[in-house]
């Protein structure tokens, strides 16, 4: 989480993402692959997490609760 939250805030939000996904978005484009733009791939990973809030802000909580342990892997690879 620390290393994905590059502000520093506590809270993974839109430009910590963006900062990650872009250089999967060129990777992506590299391999000739569809590159899924970045609300879209955070739209499902906010549904995944069952994270409510209007925008992305996922905290620590968000990762570790019990019920989510076996997902938020699905979400560092994609940004990864």
């Amino acid at each position: 989480f620390a290393c994905v939250d590059v502000d520093g805030d506590g809270v993974v939000d839109l430009r910590d993402a963006r900062h990650f996904y872009d250089v999967q978005a060129q990777r992506m484009e590299c391999l000739g692959h569809e590159v899924v733009p970045l609300q879209d791939v955070l739209c499902q990973m906010a549904d995944l997490l069952d994270a409510r809030a209007p925008a992305l802000r996922l905290t620590i909580d968000d990762f570790l609760h019990p019920s989510k342990l076996r997902l938020v892997g699905v979400f560092f690879d994609a940004l990864f």
